[in-house]
């Protein structure tokens, strides 16, 4: 959820956006890259706005907001349990 807020600008002292493709953070033959992502973004959020009004916002919150900050918060731990081979002995997968 906060990610495309942070990536608006870049650190003190540094100039560009992620959303720009004439940043000097990208190489111009990237532009039609960013260009895209930046369309994409953009859809996905008129998506979610336009469904939100359709649905109503608690719906929203349910459905898209609870379980994205879930898996965002579960994400680092699951891969430290991948990394570490740390499964419980009645996982029966196989990495």
């Amino acid at each position: 959820m906060i990610t495309p807020f942070v990536q608006w600008s870049r650190s003190p002292g540094k100039k560009g956006s992620h959303f720009d493709p004439k940043s000097d953070l990208f190489v111009p033959n990237e532009a039609k890259d960013v260009m895209t992502s930046t369309a994409c973004w953009t859809a996905m959020l008129a998506t979610l706005v336009g469904l939100t009004f359709i649905v109503g916002p608690l719906w929203m919150l349910k459905l898209y907001v609870v379980p994205y900050w879930v898996i965002t918060q579960t994400s680092s731990e699951v891969g430290q349990i991948v990394q570490y081979g740390l499964f419980p002995p009645y996982a029966n997968f196989v990495v």
